[in-house]
């Protein structure tokens, strides 16, 4: 038992976010009538797009998620919330 414990401690901790930003990726695709799994059955062109606007909508929520932690951070700590600015990459 004690061995299964330590093995349990030596896991690789994941991303905080990466679990919420999964959560965004299938609420989007599943608002486009798609799932995850289903993704495999498309043309890898459609995929890959229906994936990279999944990735842009979880982005912004999680941009979303953390200006809203540093506002309460900020409340909290009686001090003004740090200024996130948006980065627009040219295509």
């Amino acid at each position: 038992m004690r061995k299964m414990m330590v093995d349990e401690l030596a896991q690789p901790v994941a991303d905080p976010h990466t679990e919420v930003e999964m959560m965004y990726i299938a609420d989007y695709l599943k608002s486009k009538g798609y799932s995850l799994e289903k993704l495999a059955e498309l043309p890898a062109a459609t995929a890959k797009a229906l994936m990279e606007e999944a990735s842009q909508f979880a982005s912004l929520h999680l941009t979303e998620v953390e200006i809203g932690a540093a506002f309460v951070g900020a409340i909290h700590q009686d001090a003004p919330p740090k200024m996130v600015t948006a980065v627009s990459k040219a295509e």
